[in-house]
């Protein structure tokens, strides 16, 4: 459990360096690029910060400039580094991201980084058991076989300590077969106490479904709370007693990148304050919504006090 000098929440995962083309055009094409941060684990740790939490990275960067760039950041965020480690052995993971008749297209170095690098050896158990919750994406149990270890590693020292489990399937194609993904993801979700799925993961996991059936179809795997993201539509809380429509928060949207993440962190940082799941995920919707106005995974996500006055009042 966790103690007084313990971090609150600690995201496990992958950080990796985002450059974004600054004119349209295919990759091959374009000749000026915008340096900033991505990743599901970091876009989630900075969320849950700027939301109020007490918050630590649980990762591995490569010893190159990329990975300075992101202790440097973690440290001017209030992000807790003391559980990152550097390594020689692979880079810093990097995406460039190109723009096309208003579509993105991502294009990945990912394949032997630092982070894919993990092992189970990494994992601080007693800072684990000394929180109070571990996040866990399906991206991180992509990227490599021993990164996805090291994920199922970190929950099962988490629920000895009875810290509490989050998880985002966050499931991508293009990481892994789809048979081996549905097998992990079912089984995270079956250690998770709360859950952050999206309705296109649902229908790869359990085929077509409306949102409360869905959300059931994780609750029976073993999921306490079940928080179905709906995009515009805004957001399912569901647990084994009630089920709660959130409605969004309308917003001009330009990039929808890290939306997710931010929703998670969000939702994290206010669960782990004492609110209930139900304020925490009206707050996530509206942090989320708001990390949609502007470009970027981390530079739009909003502060604690900027989604408050974006609430009811009545709500704050």
């Amino acid at each position: 459990m966790a103690s007084a000098n313990s971090n609150t929440i600690i995201s496990l995962g992958e950080p990796l360096i985002e450059l974004s083309a600054t004119e349209e055009g295919r990759l091959d094409t374009v000749s000026s690029f915008i340096t900033g941060f991505g990743g599901d684990a970091s876009n989630f740790a900075i969320a849950a910060r700027r939301a109020g939490g007490n918050v630590a990275m649980l990762t591995q960067v490569g010893n190159d400039p990329f990975g300075d760039a992101f202790l440097n950041m973690w440290k001017a965020e209030g992000v807790d580094v003391r559980l990152v480690k550097r390594s020689g052995e692979g880079p810093t993971g990097i995406y460039f991201i190109s723009r096309s008749r208003g579509s993105h297209q991502f294009t990945y170095y990912r394949a032997g980084s630092a982070a894919a690098r993990m092992t189970p050896a990494l994992l601080p158990e007693k800072a684990i058991q000394d929180a109070r919750l571990l996040h866990v994406t399906g991206v991180t149990q992509g990227i490599s076989e021993s990164a996805c270890d090291t994920a199922f590693a970190a929950m099962d020292m988490a629920r000895r300590g009875q810290t509490l489990i989050s998880y985002d399937p966050n499931y991508r194609p293009a990481l892994w077969p789809m048979q081996r993904a549905t097998d992990v993801i079912r089984e995270s979700v079956s250690r998770a106490d709360i859950v952050f799925p999206s309705m296109e993961e649902t229908e790869m996991l359990f085929g077509p479904a409306d949102p409360e059936d869905a959300a059931r179809k994780y609750l029976e795997l073993g999921a306490g709370i079940v928080i179905l993201k709906l995009g515009i539509h805004g957001a399912l809380l569901a647990t084994r007693d009630d089920m709660t429509h959130i409605p969004p928060l309308r917003v001009n949207a330009v990039d929808c990148s890290g939306a997710g993440d931010t929703f998670a962190g969000a939702f994290a940082a206010a669960y782990m304050e004492g609110r209930t799941a139900a304020w925490s995920a009206g707050f996530a919707v509206v942090a989320a919504g708001l990390s949609t106005t502007g470009i970027g995974c981390v530079t739009p996500i909003p502060m604690k006090q900027d989604v408050l006055s974006h609430m009811d009042p009545e709500d704050r």
